[in-house]
């Protein structure tokens, strides 16, 4: 089930350029760095990151939210929630390894993630 917000995008215009600023500017931890599109950095002490999210190299769809809850099972989520009627725009992917998820939208076709990190 969802347990909270993990993280949520901000549009930037290099990832790299944006990562020091955000460490060296503002003090912000790196918590994901695939090296690639995946990125996200959070203050100390935080549960929900910022996801840098530099849209050059993949179809941004207009209707994103930005916004990822976290789960502890996305299979399971994927699931549950699917019986529940929620209507799912992309099934649970690997993003990168150990990085997992799934899109899904809400009745106003908003699309939201569901995030696990394995």
């Amino acid at each position: 089930m969802i347990r909270n917000i993990s993280f949520v995008a901000v549009i930037v215009k290099d990832t790299r350029k944006a990562l020091e600023w955000y460490k060296d500017k503002l003090g912000f931890v790196v918590r994901v760095d695939t090296g690639g599109h995946h990125v996200e950095v959070y203050p100390p002490g935080a549960e929900t990151a910022i996801h840098l999210c530099d849209t050059r190299d993949f179809d941004f769809e207009s209707d994103e939210t930005g916004i990822c809850f976290a789960v502890d099972d996305i299979q399971k989520t994927f699931e549950e929630l699917t019986s529940r009627g929620v209507e799912f725009t992309r099934k649970p992917w690997q993003e990168a390894p150990g990085l997992w998820l799934a899109r899904f939208k809400d009745l106003d076709d908003n699309n939201f993630f569901i995030f696990q990190q394995k």
